[in-house]
């Protein structure tokens, strides 16, 4: 039998039956690499702009969700050199790229009026195409040239454009902007109109637009990444479906299938996409797969998607529709009105949704170029995704728990991935993908029902090198020392790395320093120019290039950073909360199991409950005001 190398197994127990419970991860079977993860800013652009908490929502948008892909529309209508709303998408764009390296994804609803057949962007409901010629040809070459001259506008604003879709939705007639292309020149009953009408190829103006675009290549930032078909959903029984379309295309010109998800299953449940996902792998089992639109259905629901998106299709990018929309639950900021802000209905004027959260799940700690490996759950109750940094230094493991009671997991760690440390973040009923607790192997994790866990692992080597009292301490305001001691069985020269991080999760190497012989005590000292919270953790780095981490170490330097503490822990016959902008707070048991509930007020930096529990250990999880969440655990005496 072959060695399986990388094999984690989960072992799980439901309190009910305490039935074990196994996943096993192996990371000699390798699927899809990962583009990235992100949403759309088609509409209410021109609100995001002008917003007067627009810095807050970038932050939440680009900085704290870990998106990487920005997908918005062709808006370059009258070919004029005026474009105000192209102008406001570059504005947008640019306040992403200043937050993480962020790739455009450029979407056509509809070329210009002047290349339409009914001579409008609007579609009013039926099947308008392309335009013809004098000799009733289809004008593909000037649709092609119209959207390279597209690209030379967005370029003129900053913007490089990685990722082109042609059209929209081909196979879709709404009543806004929109264009029909069929698998190939052909007629096609128009509803609207209650005729047949003549549509134009979508493969033949894909090769166009490709050859076009490639012909002038050198004068754009990058040739950007042809996708296609982009189709209104993936139900193998509509039609033309996807198959029909990349029929009649030149593959060799498409870098990856791109579609939406508003066919081919049910938006109440997950699973019943299952069938269709898994017939788009094996259609196309060599091709980048992406969903670049679908925002329907609650939280949980979309974690299942993008879990089962992952899974089944392999998908390599997976974007919300509703990135910022006004009064939108399935929007990932709702946003309201800047023109009005006397209505608002709260004092920031937008709303971070559970949604958000439920993605961040996946987008915070699933980098792109990472690997989708092998893994297998023993119970379907889990479904369970893991990926591996192309270093593989690095896993996160997703696993949404679909049971209506608690599960209780440890993970063991095996050969090819050993487990150093790692640190569990959780979205349930309660939390918003808050960091629960940081992780050993074999360490016991109840998973509460209906939640999204995200375990973040880091790699560890069997090394003859110890860290211990590493440390970080505010000694100046401009200056932190990190301090450590370290131990080793027989000298051999190592190196510390020191890391720093904002979030605790993206680490960025900030100095190196080399052990001396005889020396157990090590300090660095790292000017800062910010206020805010550091996290800082030190890599060990042998001559043979083996490695492993410190644990992580937190430098509060921001006192109006949203936390809380409970003071006194233990706690006797109340619990007091400390922190400022403290709105809700919620008290659960080992099991998961909701507790105690209370509104806070957050006007005030010292709140107390008095919940009727017995003597035990809890769970603590408070909500701030701008939707963030923290657990801490408290041992409380009646």
């Amino acid at each position: 039998m072959k060695k399986l190398l990388g094999v984690l197994v989960f072992t799980s127990l439901m309190y009910s039956s305490f039935s074990q419970v196994s996943l096993t991860v192996n990371t000699n079977n390798r699927y899809q690499q990962i583009e990235g993860f992100g949403g759309s800013i088609f509409y209410y652009c021109d609100w995001l702009v002008v917003h007067s908490r627009r810095q807050q929502i970038y932050d939440y948008l680009f900085k704290d969700l870990g998106a990487t892909i920005l997908r918005t529309g062709n808006h370059y209508y009258n070919e004029n050199v005026s474009n105000p709303f192209i102008d406001k998408e570059a504005t947008v764009i640019a306040e992403a790229n200043k937050r993480t390296p962020t790739d455009v994804l450029l979407s056509s609803w509809s070329p210009p009026a002047t290349y339409k057949s009914n001579k409008s962007i609007y579609n009013y409901g039926t099947k308008a195409t392309l335009d013809t010629n004098a000799n009733g040809k289809y004008v593909y070459g000037s649709y092609a040239k119209w959207w390279y001259n597209s690209l030379l506008e967005y370029k003129k604003r900053g913007v490089a454009v990685k990722y082109v879709s042609m059209q929209n939705e081909p196979n879709w007639a709404p009543s806004y902007e929109a264009c029909i292309f069929m698998p190939k020149e052909q007629l096609t009953y128009d509803d609207s109109l209650k005729r047949n009408v003549k549509v134009a190829s979508f493969g033949t103006a894909f090769s166009h637009v490709y050859d076009t675009i490639f012909k002038y290549k050198d004068s754009l930032p990058m040739m950007p990444r042809m996708l296609g078909p982009e189709l209104f959903g993936i139900e193998k029984a509509y039609s033309p479906n996807l198959p029909s379309y990349t029929a009649n295309m030149d593959m060799t010109k498409c870098y990856g299938i791109n579609h939406h998800l508003y066919t081919g299953g049910n938006t109440k449940y997950a699973q019943t996409f299952v069938s269709n996902l898994t017939y788009i792998n094996t259609v196309y089992p060599t091709k980048p797969k992406f969903q670049t639109e679908f925002s329907t259905g609650n939280w949980f629901f979309t974690a299942g998607l993008i879990q089962n998106s992952l899974i089944y299709e392999k998908a390599s990018g997976y974007l919300v529709w509703c990135y910022s929309w006004p009064n939108n639950s399935t929007s990932l900021v709702s946003i309201q009105s800047p023109f009005d802000s006397a209505k608002w209905t709260n004092k920031n004027g937008y709303t971070v949704t559970k949604t958000y959260y439920a993605v961040k799940q996946f987008s915070k700690f699933i980098r792109p170029d990472w690997r989708m490996v092998g893994i297998t759950p023993s119970d379907s109750v889990l479904s369970a995704s893991a990926f591996i940094s192309p270093d593989t230094t690095q896993m996160s493991v997703v696993v949404v728990c679909n049971s209506k009671v608690s599960k209780t997991i440890s993970i063991d760690s095996s050969i090819g991935f050993t487990i150093g440390s790692g640190k569990l973040y959780v979205t349930d009923s309660t939390r918003n993908c808050a960091l629960v607790d940081t992780y050993t192997a074999k360490q016991k994790v109840v998973l509460t029902p209906m939640s999204i866990n995200t375990f973040v692992l880091d790699r560890a080597f069997p090394l003859p090198i110890t860290i211990s009292d590493f440390k970080v301490n505010l000694i100046a305001n401009n200056a932190v020392s990190c301090k450590w001691k370290s131990e080793i069985a027989a000298y051999s020269p190592f190196s510390f790395i020191i890391e720093k991080s904002n979030d605790g999760v993206s680490f960025k190497q900030i100095a190196t320093i080399s052990s001396q012989n005889g020396v157990t005590s090590y300090s660095y000292t790292d000017p800062i120019n910010t206020k805010s919270n550091l996290f800082y953790r030190i890599k060990i780095v042998t001559q043979d290039n083996k490695s492993s981490y410190s644990n992580v170490a937190l430098l509060k330097n921001n006192p109006e950073s949203r936390s809380f503490c409970i003071k006194p822990n233990p706690a006797r016959n109340r619990i007091v909360l400390t922190g400022n902008g403290l709105k809700k707070v919620s008290i659960s048991d080992v099991s998961g199991k909701v507790m105690f509930t209370k509104s806070l007020n957050a006007d005030i930096s010292e709140n107390t409950i008095k919940p009727t529990l017995s003597q035990g250990v809890y769970w603590v999880n408070v909500v701030f005001e701008d939707g963030s969440s923290q657990v801490e655990k408290v041992v409380y005496f009646p």
